[in-house]
């Protein structure tokens, strides 16, 4: 596969992601402190590895510093987002590999699905897992309407976000996504 360079979004002139999940600086001139001008050769920057497996790189430009995911560069360079989804997803799950060809823009739930369908997470949600609580789903008159298995696979099915949920169930909210929300446990107690 042939390696095409577009320009950083952003950094254009100081920065290239590649098709194949490199990043480089690109040769230019600068004026230094003094005002000598001076060639700086671009080169091929080596990405540090984040404590969840990202690649990322350090981009510098006119005093400021942005701490970047490769495949965030290379899904903004390439991939049309024509549904504004919110995050990348590697296809096969390699997180090294940051090929223009392993990635997909996705929404949240999306990204979170294909992780456990293809069971790269190693915190799975739902009923199957044992830190999860079952929640219950009430209209605003407090009638149930439904029970899920976990707050992200509510939130999955639901309009409501998992943290808002949670703080319903907590007291901290009255209601998310236009319904009330109790932990299943807190639920069944005030039934009795």
């Amino acid at each position: 596969m042939e390696e095409i360079w577009k320009p950083v979004s952003g950094f254009e002139g100081y920065y290239e992601v590649s098709s194949l999940g490199n990043v480089r600086s690109v040769s230019r001139t600068i004026v230094n402190c003094k005002g000598v001008r001076k060639y700086k050769k671009g080169i091929i920057l080596k990405p540090k590895i984040e404590k969840h497996g990202y690649y990322a790189v350090n981009l510098k430009c006119s005093g400021r510093s942005v701490y970047k995911r490769i495949h965030s560069l290379v899904a903004e360079a390439f991939i049309d987002n024509y549904e504004n989804k919110k995050t990348v997803n590697h296809i096969s799950g390699i997180k090294s590999d940051n090929s223009v060809s392993n990635l997909e823009w996705n929404t949240y739930a999306e990204n979170s699905q294909h992780a456990e369908k293809e069971k790269l997470t190693s915190h799975p949600s739902g009923a199957n897992y044992s830190g999860s609580k079952s929640v219950v789903q009430l209209d605003m008159d407090g009638n149930f309407i439904k029970e899920y298995g976990s707050l992200r696979e509510a939130a999955r099915n639901t309009t409501a976000t998992s943290i808002n949920i949670s703080f319903c169930c907590r007291g901290k909210y009255s209601q998310s996504g236009g319904y009330k929300w109790e932990y299943k446990s807190d639920y069944e107690k005030k039934k009795q």
